[in-house]
């Protein structure tokens, strides 16, 4: 469809709660919101195997609770009265005064037709700008690409790190490095890798034995996950099957699927010096039998390893669940959650020791005491250029305040930081640790 054909549609479609709505000199269409439940309804706009996409700018006319703009759209399926909602696959919207395109599914893998559209621009009292509404067919599933390579060079970092050992701090000091990418927007994480690796890892534990029952709710499986994704970046089926699943084709075509589309994906969300990058860098808490999955999948993939002494781990996680207010509902306590930290940190050493070449660990302490000395290790491990400018612009990072640095701190500094749970922790807490004091004493803490 045209754009100027679709934004036309818009002047013949009742618009509820809608005022001055008309067509500017550009072309783009312009309209007041006068209600929160303000909407366009198009009853001309029918879909089939179809999806929506819209470019559209939100201009808020008043104070904004949040710091992001939204948009929601309806859709009314052939023979049905209500309006179900629809997926939207793209919404890295951070600011208002700006065009963002929003990206929506409606009914993926299903050759039902959609007869009515309801468009909401939820911000209210504001000023819409919409410059292009267009429908686009799914794509259509190549099973020649299973057989190609990928044509994504892009390498793949695995942040691995247990809570409360700066991850967040180490994904701003990482993507600092011109050849290395990775999403650092927000206050939440981007997880492309453990999205698409989670689907591999349920496929791999399934208990189905391989045939036609296997095959049927696996697919089920991957429709579901691809709800939350844009048709450019997903494939209406990840094989064509005949009677039962193969996995090692499987593998190999999924693996290029995800490395082939991890660049738009990138791209899309505005990831820095995207075209530089030769890493992609991504957290990833777990260090069991899904990291190992994932390492199955990507199996080129690099660690980079995050360790803190543990016990100062325990204080301050527990010092952010009493600030934030979290209340776990599982009966954790201090003394189980020795066990959990203890068994995360064994896991992930004795993953880097069946292979040292795969990754490094660096510890918390040495990356806020020694910041030249423990990056330059990490990036020369990474075979990254190493100059001097580039390390200084990383460490750079560590002396950075934000909004988000100060929600992650606990106290007022590193000399605060560093050996707290020695005036802090719990003596049982203690005694549980030193059950464990091999692993403390590998990490060169003292025991």
């Amino acid at each position: 469809m045209a754009n100027m054909e679709g934004l036309e549609r818009f002047l013949d479609c009742p618009a509820s709660g809608m005022a001055d709505v008309r067509l500017d000199s550009d072309g783009a269409l312009l309209a007041r919101t006068t209600s929160a439940d303000a909407h366009w309804t198009l009853k001309t706009v029918g879909l089939d195997n179809q999806y929506v996409r819209l470019t559209m700018k939100v201009t808020p006319d008043g104070p904004v609770q949040g710091q992001s703009c939204h948009c929601r759209l309806g859709f009314q399926e052939e023979g049905m009265s209500r309006f179900d909602q629809a997926h939207v696959l793209t919404q890295w919207v951070q600011s208002f005064d700006d065009y963002h395109t929003y990206t929506f599914k409606c009914i993926p893998f299903q050759q039902k037709a959609i007869k009515r559209l309801r468009l909401f621009p939820v911000n209210h009292p504001a000023r819409v700008a919409i410059r292009s509404f267009e429908l686009i067919p799914y794509e259509r599933f190549d099973p020649a690409a299973a057989a190609c390579p990928a044509t994504s060079d892009l390498g793949l970092i695995l942040l691995s790190y247990y809570s409360r050992t700066g991850s967040t701090l180490a994904m701003k000091v990482l993507t600092r490095h011109p050849q290395i990418t990775g999403h650092t927007g927000g206050t939440r994480d981007a997880n492309i890798l453990k999205y698409f690796s989670k689907l591999y890892f349920m496929f791999l534990t399934s208990h189905i034995p391989s045939g036609p029952k296997r095959d049927e709710r696996f697919l089920d499986r991957f429709r579901r996950f691809s709800l939350h994704y844009r048709r450019d970046y997903a494939l209406t089926k990840p094989v064509e099957f005949d009677s039962y699943v193969h996995l090692e084709p499987f593998r190999q075509h999924f693996s290029r699927f995800v490395l082939d589309y991890l660049p738009q994906l990138l791209a899309d969300m505005g990831a820095p010096h995207l075209s530089e990058a030769k890493y992609y860098v991504e957290k990833q808490m777990d260090s069991g039998r899904f990291l190992r999955a994932m390492l199955d999948l990507f199996p080129r993939a690099r660690i980079v390893a995050a360790f803190r002494d543990p016990r100062d781990v325990l204080v301050s996680l527990l010092a952010f669940q009493k600030k934030e207010r979290i209340v776990k509902k599982d009966e954790q306590t201090p003394v189980t959650l020795v066990d959990e930290i203890m068994q995360t940190y064994a896991a992930r050493l004795a993953l880097l020791d069946e292979d040292p070449a795969r990754g490094i660990f660096y510890r918390y302490e040495d990356l806020l005491g020694q910041p030249h000395e423990t990056i330059r290790a990490v990036v020369q491990c990474l075979g990254l250029d190493d100059a001097d400018e580039i390390i200084d612009h990383m460490a750079g990072a560590l002396a950075r305040k934000d909004l988000q640095a100060d929600r992650h701190m606990t106290a007022k500094g590193v000399s605060q930081t560093i050996g707290r749970w020695e005036k802090e922790l719990p003596r049982t807490c203690v005694q549980q640790f030193s059950q464990h004091s091999q692993i403390i004493h590998r990490l060169g803490y003292p025991t």
